[in-house]
């Protein structure tokens, strides 16, 4: 019996090809407790982000490589919106207690969103997909 050389190599490309695939995403997934309740994501340069979105509070969190928040002196930053029209909107947050941030303004509703930290010359950022129906924010600090 002999075995179509050209279809074993798409075949064998295909397998390899899935492999890898596989073992990229495998290595990418990231399972953490969220201090705050919050949704968290990998920012790169040891640090994650936090994020907490609900109807009555709006915050994000720096934190470090195991997962503890990062003190709020120094830090600024805001959050990138993508509306579901594909325009932005941009909230700048302010210090919240010793270790946190709160959004200004109102949460829109939203298919994504980038959270960008700026401190020490760096920017840190992570993208969080989602859809959210926009929420009001607390006016607490």
């Amino acid at each position: 019996m002999r075995i179509n050389t050209r279809i074993a190599q798409l075949l064998l490309a295909g397998v390899f090809s899935f492999a890898l695939t596989g073992t990229a995403f495998s290595q990418n997934t990231i399972t953490v407790k969220a201090p705050h309740g919050g949704q968290v994501k990998e920012a790169g340069g040891n640090y994650f982000i936090e994020t907490l979105f609900t109807k009555d509070k709006s915050f994000v969190f720096l934190l470090d490589a195991s997962v503890n928040p990062v003190g709020n002196t120094g830090i600024s930053g805001n959050v990138v919106f993508q509306l579901p029209d594909s325009s932005f909107v941009v909230s700048d947050f302010i210090p919240y207690l010793s270790d946190g941030f709160q959004l200004k303004g109102m949460v829109p509703a939203y298919t994504f969103y980038t959270v960008n930290f700026d401190f020490g010359g760096r920017r840190i950022s992570a993208g969080f997909a989602g859809n959210a129906s926009g929420n009001a924010l607390s006016d607490q600090q």
